[in-house]
């Protein structure tokens, strides 16, 4: 009889912990489930902001390109009117 009892308790207890080390398993699995989560997230949030930095790095470049076009043609404009300038009195219409 005390060989059954001790059988019983034996048999009752192993699968206590097996369960228990069952449900570990399953909270070390969903932990790193999540800290997969959270770094995939990471890594998604770091490129979208590169991402948006680079464009607004191309739209920078963008601006400052027409505006260097701007002032090339002004400075062309105001080469042509000085050149004008100088070069008017030396021709003389006759009369």
């Amino acid at each position: 009889m005390k060989i059954l009892l001790f059988i019983f308790t034996f048999a009752l207890f192993s699968c206590g912990q097996t369960d228990t080390k069952q449900k570990e398993l399953e909270l070390k699995e969903r932990e790193l489930a999540l800290k997969e989560k959270e770094f995939t997230l990471k890594q998604k949030i770091q490129m979208s902001s590169l991402l948006n930095q680079f464009q607004i790095i191309q739209k920078v470049i963008l601006l400052q390109r027409q505006f260097i076009i701007m002032l090339n043609t002004q400075i062309f404009k105001l080469f042509g009117k000085i050149l004008k300038q100088l070069l008017m009195p030396t021709i003389k219409k006759p009369f």
